[in-house]
């Protein structure tokens, strides 16, 4: 019969470290056990180990989630939170910047602006990273002139009370930065960097760069 055991290092064509296998005694007795690649594990063992695993993985959960709730410019209790870089040194069109702001120094500067992404970064150092960047763009939408041409009759409604008409209606869309920059900002504007806080869970952080 074969015996359950934990594996401790990566073994070719058998497993990885904490993978928990079946093996034959044998094989355990004359190269697991004498190289200590292995040990022998119990099913309760497995069932603290598991129980222990999900324990940190709640915990896990439970901090992402708050920081994403201090960060995400969706969440309504961060709708007013942007991370701003100030002072840039742009070209003659005021716009394009000289280097740029890259993936490090926005998580330095996240760091450094939220004590508790900065905690959470930290203690869970391998969750965290950029994984886009998204420029800003405001949308201003227009009447088609057909629709402007077959009416016979002024519209009253695109004006406001004090007779001036009323301000055109826009929206506010979102684009990759082009795969050619490299997840990083070259110029002045407003964008929405996607920072991953778990496997299957990010925020969407306002950043702002102003001369």
């Amino acid at each position: 019969a074969k015996m359950q055991v934990k594996l401790l290092e990566h073994i070719a064509g058998t497993g990885q470290a904490g993978d928990v296998i079946m093996v034959n005694p044998i094989f355990f007795a004359n190269k697991l056990r004498p190289k200590k690649l292995a040990r022998v594990i119990t099913d309760e063992e497995v069932e603290e180990e598991l129980e222990k695993k999900q324990s940190q993985m709640d915990e896990l959960q439970k901090q992402a989630k708050a920081v994403r709730g201090l960060l995400d410019e969706d969440d309504e209790s961060a709708s007013s939170y942007v991370l701003t870089f100030s002072d840039n040194q742009t070209g003659p069109d005021g716009k394009k910047l000289f280097g740029g702001i890259g993936p490090k120094k926005i998580m330095e500067s996240l760091r450094k602006d939220c004590k508790e992404f900065d905690a959470y970064s930290k203690e869970f150092t391998k969750q965290v990273s950029i994984l886009d960047i998204e420029e800003q763009e405001i949308v201003v939408e227009e009447e088609s002139s057909s629709e402007n041409e077959s009416s016979k009759y002024k519209d009253y409604s695109s004006y406001s009370s004090n007779g001036d008409e009323a301000a055109p209606i826009s929206s506010v869309k979102y684009s990759s930065l082009p795969k050619k920059d490299k997840l990083t900002i070259k110029q002045t504007g407003v964008f929405r960097v996607k920072v991953a806080l778990t496997k299957d869970l990010f925020a969407k952080v306002k950043v702002a760069l102003t001369k």
